[in-house]
């Protein structure tokens, strides 16, 4: 009678192209969601316009994109010209054959879509570009700078992924040790090995800000109320928590009452500082609220100007908060 093989690990690649260029030097990062590990292979592109006519030329590319949205009196070769090229590599427990089956190869694309977002925002996170973003499904799928969504498996008779272990192939530039001790790289390697997410009102934020800049004024207002009301919610939560008043009751109620309500019953209640009087919350009263609610209520188009001023006093409440936790 034949022995039961023993569990294999397989060996998963999804690699894409992305909208946008990720400023990073090329290379491999390690990163962990809860149980789940991965490497990411990151090689950025830069296309070359081509050579000039000898005559006055102008060139205009989306900047959160790399499309070319205007040319002329210069050979253009076509497509994005700046981008990034990721492949997300990792391990799961399986055979070979198992991964033939169509639901089991949409989980490990899903799965390689997730470590994606959670990769982008870390950097964003840490790096504050407001020209990256978050891949929706449909993003994800798309073909993009000639690269379709590649998936490839192989079956590694014991293989394990180690921490710390960077794997090499044609075409992966793997950094010299040392190199995650830059500024820049070494608070997103850290933030990546520890599996940590990066905070929720702070991408939201950034989320307002990248809007505003795009143009779209609408979606920037409504990115600020989401942040302001989660921001309130989360600092009276963590505040109550360290007193150790957090029940199952409370949290309950707070779900119940709207930020006004927290700020004036609760917070308001628990810090030295009178938040209902200070200025942050009079411009949040006075002047944001007003226009989100006509915004959202009343399908108002805000103004360029109306949109940055209401980004600057949300950021400003939650400076203001961020004193009190």
């Amino acid at each position: 009678m034949d022995q039961p093989s023993p569990k294999r690990k397989i060996e998963i690649k999804v690699t894409l192209a992305l909208p946008f260029m990720v400023r990073l030097r090329d290379g491999t990062y390690h990163g962990r969601i809860e149980r789940d590990e991965f490497l990411l292979h990151l090689r950025s592109y830069r296309t070359d316009l081509g050579e000039d006519t000898g005559q006055e030329s102008k060139v205009l590319f989306q900047a959160s994109t790399g499309k070319l949205t205007e040319a002329y009196q210069v050979r253009v070769p076509g497509a994005m010209l700046q981008y990034s090229l990721v492949t997300l590599h990792f391990w799961r427990k399986g055979s070979i054959i198992s991964e033939t089956n169509e639901a089991v190869i949409q989980d490990s694309l899903a799965r390689a879509h997730r470590f994606l977002n959670h990769f982008i925002e870390v950097y964003r996170f840490i790096t504050l570009d407001t020209e990256v973003r978050t891949l929706t499904n449909k993003e994800y799928q798309r073909v993009r700078a000639g690269q379709a969504l590649h998936y490839w498996i192989n079956s590694l008779e014991e293989g394990k992924l180690l921490m710390g272990v960077q794997i090499a192939e044609p075409g992966i530039t793997v950094p010299p040790l040392g190199f995650f001790g830059s500024e820049v790289e070494k608070p997103i390697s850290e933030i990546l090995l520890a599996g940590k997410r990066p905070s929720i009102v702070a991408l939201l934020l950034l989320n307002a800000k990248s809007f505003l800049e795009e143009g779209e004024f609408r979606l920037s207002i409504t990115e600020l109320g989401s942040a302001l009301d989660i921001d309130v919610e989360q600092t009276t939560i963590n505040i109550l928590k360290s007193h150790g008043e957090l029940t199952e009751k409370v949290e309950r109620k707070l779900e119940k009452l709207s930020t006004t309500e927290i700020v004036g019953q609760d917070l308001g209640n628990i810090v030295k500082q009178d938040i209902l009087n200070s200025l942050e919350w009079s411009q949040i009263n006075n002047k944001f609220r007003p226009l989100r609610n006509s915004v959202i209520h009343d399908a108002y188009e805000p103004t360029q100007a109306e949109s940055a001023a209401a980004l600057q006093i949300v950021q400003s409440f939650h400076e203001l908060l961020a004193t009190v936790t």
